[in-house]
C-alpha cells in the first residue's frame, strides 16, 4: 500500500452498508444515523505507546463515526481516514 496514516489516524476499507429498512424503503446516507463498520487497514505510527488503551490493530473490524471519516482513493480502493477518537468499538 502507498498510504500511510499520520499521528493518531487510521485507514479504513469501509464494510457494504445496507441502506434497506426492515419495511423494505431505501434509505439515504443522510438518515440512516448507524456508525459505519470496516477493516482496518494501517494505523498511524503514534499509537504503539503504552498509554493507547484500546486502538486497534490492522485487519481488526471496527465501528466508526461515518460522518467524521475523511474519503481517498488509494490504490484503485475507495478508503476511509478516521481519527482514533471517532473509532466507536472494535468487533
Amino acid at each position: 500500500m502507498s498510504f500511510r496514516p499520520s499521528k493518531e489516524r487510521v485507514l479504513i476499507k469501509p464494510s457494504p452498508v445496507e441502506n434497506v429498512s426492515e419495511g423494505g424503503v431505501i434509505l439515504p446516507d443522510a438518515v440512516q444515523g448507524k456508525p459505519e463498520r470496516g477493516e482496518v487497514i494501517a494505523v498511524g505510527a503514534d499509537k504503539h505507546e503504552p498509554d493507547a488503551q484500546m486502538f486497534p490493530a490492522v485487519g481488526d473490524s471496527v465501528l466508526f463515526d461515518k460522518n467524521a471519516a475523511i474519503k481517498i482513493h488509494v490504490d484503485d480502493q475507495d478508503l476511509l481516514i478516521v481519527h482514533d477518537r471517532d473509532i466507536i468499538g472494535i468487533l
